[in-house]
Parts: C-alpha cells; sequence; structure tokens
C-alpha cells in the first residue's frame, strides 16, 4: 500500500474500512494475518 501522505490514509485503506473493521490477509510470505482498521476492535 503507499501512502499518499503522512495524515490521510491510502486508498487501499479507506476501501477496506468501508468494507468492514476486521479483514483477514496473505502476506507474501504466504502467511495469514488480520488488518484490524477500527480502533475499539485493536484495543
Amino acid at each position: 500500500m503507499w501512502r499518499v501522505d503522512h495524515i490521510e490514509p491510502s486508498p487501499e485503506m479507506l476501501a477496506l474500512r468501508t468494507n468492514g473493521p476486521i479483514h483477514r490477509v496473505r502476506f507474501p510470505s504466504g502467511h495469514e494475518g488480520w488488518w484490524v482498521t477500527g480502533y475499539d476492535e485493536a484495543k
């Protein structure tokens, strides 16, 4: 994901946030993890 600047989220991050706060992801290494975009869910 490329950042447009250091304050605003990237377009990809904004798209993820509109679909919910927690997403399962697969890293290039093949490992799976969770990408959390909601503050309350990350606490």
